[in-house]
């Protein structure tokens, strides 16, 4: 074979190779489900269903789901945990082709199943067309809630898990609902909540609802980045809306209480600002002489003193007066080696972040 056959051989090759990689792409089926398995999820029946831990991206596929099981339901009032095996499993008997198919989310799903299986039906009534939405037992849930969020300055949104049919409609006058919380949580995925439902005649039932909860409020955050052992100063902090699904991890209320105080790490601009992120400066340090400012009819008089005591802005210390320092009083720090005798300890803040902005 000659050169010139030899390099036309080769390019007749590249040709088929990528015809034939071509054709292979064209010929290969497109991935046209997609299929997201939940964390968490709330059955009532005797079997936990696919449509019960899983979202379909093609509606068309969620009738065809709705009888297929993935494993028996645990006891009412009892709990277990699914893997994504157990829900590919199920996928494939139900005839789906796992190949062609992408499946996100959750590797665990935990099942909880609560102790009321139905409303009973003495309760199955329709609401009373006078009532307003205000009597319904998912008002009187939300209600229990949000009471919950304003004591802490926030407002709560609530989604409801899967419910027997009809139930959160149930309402007043022919209902009275009671609702009661296990224990201190309140926030987050999952939050078991037991209602006590009585209607006119006496009867008396408590349904149990798992509830997701999450809470908005204004919070402290870094308006800048704030170095480890910074001096937060006024300007460095702003109050900005932040959402919570744990009561724990709220940051500080107020910019005042995070003002004078110095950071423990790193704070990331726009990152709330928590307490244990703080830590008082130690602004006046026992024996040294420090400014004594007295404030009196609003006359401010300064003099000189000597701390007996150690402390951060706004501790209250000891200090010694008079020429042999013998004299003690209580005042309050406010500064860089400066305390206050004769205000208080609101007025204290506010005096110190003004000197804070004064420098």
């Amino acid at each position: 074979m000659t050169g010139k056959d030899c390099s036309t051989f080769k390019h007749t090759r590249r040709v088929q190779v990528f015809v034939t990689l071509l054709l292979a792409a064209i010929t290969l089926p497109a991935r046209s489900e997609t299929i997201r398995i939940w964390p968490t999820a709330v059955v009532y029946g005797n079997n936990v269903m696919l449509t019960d831990v899983c979202r379909f991206s093609d509606a068309a596929n969620v009738e065809h789901m709705r009888e297929a099981v993935v494993a028996p339901s645990p006891q009412p009032g009892g709990a277990s945990v699914l893997t994504s095996r157990d829900v590919q499993a199920a996928l494939r008997k139900a005839g789906v082709n796992l190949a062609t198919t992408i499946i996100l989310g959750a590797n665990q799903i935990e099942i909880t199943r609560p102790r009321t299986a139905a409303v009973p039906m003495s309760f199955t009534g329709q609401p009373h067309k006078h009532t307003q939405r205000t009597n319904t037992l998912q008002a009187a849930v939300r209600r229990a809630f949000e009471r919950r969020a304003k004591a802490r300055g926030g407002n709560v949104q609530l989604e409801f898990g899967r419910t027997p049919k009809g139930s959160l409609s149930l309402s007043g006058p022919e209902f009275t609902f009671d609702v009661r919380f296990r224990g201190d949580r309140w926030l987050g995925r999952s939050i078991p909540v037991d209602v006590a439902i009585t209607s006119k005649k006496g009867e008396r039932r408590i349904m149990e609802l798992i509830i997701h909860a999450t809470m908005t409020r204004n919070v402290v955050v870094a308006r800048r980045a704030i170095n480890l052992h910074a001096t937060i100063r006024p300007d460095d902090v702003e109050l900005a809306q932040r959402s919570y699904e744990n009561a724990r991890s709220f940051g500080v209320d107020t910019p005042k209480d995070a003002v004078g105080q110095r950071a423990k790490r790193f704070i990331a601009a726009g990152d709330p600002v928590r307490l244990n992120d703080l830590e008082k400066v130690p602004l006046v340090n026992r024996g040294q002489l420090i400014d004594v400012y007295s404030v009196s009819g609003g006359i401010r008089v300064r003099s000189t003193g000597k701390a007996a005591g150690t402390g951060g802005m706004g501790d209250t210390i000891e200090v010694g007066l008079g020429e042999r320092r013998q004299n003690r009083v209580n005042a309050v720090v406010t500064g860089d080696h400066a305390v206050t005798i004769g205000i208080e300890h609101e007025n204290s803040r506010q005096l110190a972040m003004g000197n804070m902005n004064e420098h």
